[in-house]
């Protein structure tokens, strides 16, 4: 008896919930045009699976991701949209903490703080898990950016770890084993 390879299911964000806008600051007419743009306040760009749109946190502003199911384990995808080079002239750095929530949204124990430096962050969480928070820590991790809004997510995308044919064939004997014993002992 052999077992195919067990391919791990992708969920994208499908709801958001207990949202806290952050602040933006601006210096000029252009930076205030911007803080007012309606696609950057779009809450819906969290959760359409659309890695070039985006919502932007606001400084110190956070909200709470859930993705129809609970994880035993998963590879988080993250997408920030205005990532910055090391060598960008204007250093508009930008991060956010995420924070694994249970079932009840109470913290797992498990957090990773995320920067804009790539644009993309790819992790294991190893841990149960149910909802994901991002909060801004701009301000926190980069005390001289030049950002006026935070982290703009684009995308945050789970791919849940399957259980390993292996284990489920060495499940599978146990049971036989199991029924086995029980049978001759009738």
């Amino acid at each position: 008896m052999t077992a195919g390879a067990v391919q791990a299911a992708t969920y994208n964000a499908t709801s958001y919930s207990d949202v806290v806008p952050g602040t933006c600051t601006f210096a000029g007419t252009k930076d205030k045009a911007k803080c007012e743009a309606n696609d950057r306040k779009n809450l819906a760009n969290l959760i359409d699976g659309n890695k070039n749109t985006f919502y932007s946190l606001g400084l110190g502003g956070s909200v709470t991701l859930g993705f129809g199911t609970d994880f035993r384990a998963g590879d988080v995808s993250v997408y920030e949209i205005t990532f910055t080079r090391p060598t960008s002239i204007d250093k508009n750095y930008e991060a956010f903490e995420l924070v694994a929530l249970d079932a009840n949204k109470n913290a797992t124990g498990f957090s990773k703080v995320i920067t804009n430096e790539n644009g993309f962050a790819s992790f294991r969480i190893d841990s149960g898990f149910t909802y994901l928070k991002l909060v801004d820590v701009t301000k926190e991790q980069f005390a001289n950016t030049s950002s006026y809004d935070g982290a703009d997510i684009g995308m945050v995308s789970i791919a849940a770890v399957p259980v390993p044919a292996a284990g489920v064939l060495l499940l599978a004997g146990l049971g036989g084993f199991a029924a086995l014993r029980r049978r001759k002992s009738a």
